[in-house]
């Protein structure tokens, strides 16, 4: 069977089809420019709203005497911890802590929430792990900006520079930001985090502290025998603070088991924004990434922070922070339509006018060898 270019056309004319498509592919590369993202004005206005609330955070953090490392924070955010304390659940690397305090990710989260089709009034369930706690900053700073209703499930166990100080983790950061009139949000539920939800990690003796932290949150604790249990209750509880209806988007923040999952393919899910299931599993520990995905809900994975802001136009640890709106996560390339459809019709005319012409070509050879007969 012949293709509608037959295999006449001289090797010379495939070269120059594909010289004319080699060029056209970096001349469209090279022209590109860059537009302000749709949401631009809302993620410049949640970057400025998160550095409001770090302001707050590094005056209230030194006012309680902890104090702000300046080797640890150099862009004193207030949102760094040590490394090892009785909240110490795992271990974690400086510079993606860090990385994570910058407001760009709040920027980013709103470019999420736009990308997974929220709306204002939509409930987010934000799980979030104290190994992050920038990050759930970042998510409510976000959410504010849209007007969505976060329900937030916080774990209160943190790798290393996390939300590790006893008295400072995110429910007294949340505190604080609430009472300075940044948000008026509240954590619903809190657990311990760490391996099974049961702050097995580093201190076999912290328990009792973190028992003691989440009695005085003043919210509903979730403290069960086994992990599928922890993971249930989660479920339950945003569907009953949605008022039934579930959340329209979950987000979660670090690697807690009952968020994350214990199983092997946990460790295939891509970090940011999954609007479809790539992967499933029937594994019961498998957290909540895998069941809201496989109810059609879009999922925030915030881990792997280095790959996530490498993607996205995010600096890796910027010593100082960039002005909200001048990284790359605001901008999206602009390639020139005019220039594409040029090209796209240049490789078009050249093979289909070289089919002609072989073909008128072929067609006065027979004629010619028919005369001669």
């Amino acid at each position: 069977m012949q293709g509608w270019i037959k295999p006449k056309i001289p090797n010379r004319i495939l070269l120059v089809i594909f010289i004319i498509a080699i060029a056209g592919y970096f001349l469209v590369a090279n022209f590109k420019t860059r537009v302000q993202n749709p949401a631009y004005p809302e993620q410049v206005a949640a970057a400025e709203t998160m550095l409001e609330a770090m302001e707050v955070l590094r005056e209230v953090s030194r006012e309680r005497g902890f104090g702000v490392s300046r080797d640890l924070d150099p862009n004193q955010t207030g949102l760094i911890g040590q490394e090892f304390t009785e909240l110490t659940t795992s271990t974690g690397y400086i510079d993606s802590k860090r990385t994570s305090t910058n407001p760009d990710f709040a920027a980013l989260m709103v470019k999420y929430f736009r990308d997974a089709g929220l709306k204002k009034g939509d409930y987010v369930g934000i799980g979030g792990s104290g190994s992050f706690p920038s990050l759930i900053l970042a998510s409510l700073c976000a959410v504010k900006i849209l007007e969505l209703r976060p329900i937030i499930i916080y774990s209160v166990g943190a790798s290393m520079y996390g939300a590790t100080i006893p008295g400072w983790t995110f429910i007294d950061m949340l505190d604080a930001l609430n009472r300075e009139g940044i948000f008026q949000y509240r954590v619903v539920a809190v657990s311990m985090g760490g391996v099974e939800d049961r702050a097995r990690g580093f201190f076999r003796e912290n328990r009792e502290l973190m028992l003691e932290i989440m009695e005085k949150s003043g919210a509903e604790i979730i403290y069960e025998d086994e992990l599928i249990d922890s993971i249930e209750r989660r479920k339950e509880i945003y569907t009953e603070e949605s008022d039934g209806g579930g959340i329209a988007c979950f987000v979660n923040i670090g690697g807690a088991s009952a968020n994350y999952g214990t199983t092997l393919l946990s460790l295939n899910i891509s970090p940011g924004l999954i609007k479809e299931r790539a992967i499933s599993t029937d594994d019961p520990e498998r957290g909540l990434i895998f069941d809201y995905l496989d109810k059609g809900v879009p999922v925030v994975h915030l881990l792997n922070i280095r790959s996530i802001a490498s993607r996205e136009g995010i600096p890796i640890d910027p010593v100082p922070f960039p002005s909200p709106g001048t990284s790359g996560v605001y901008f999206e390339d602009s390639h020139p339509r005019s220039l594409i459809i040029f090209l796209l019709s240049v490789l078009v005319v050249v093979p289909v006018s070289a089919e002609r012409i072989f073909r008128k070509k072929d067609q006065g050879q027979k004629n010619s060898a028919s005369r001669e007969k």
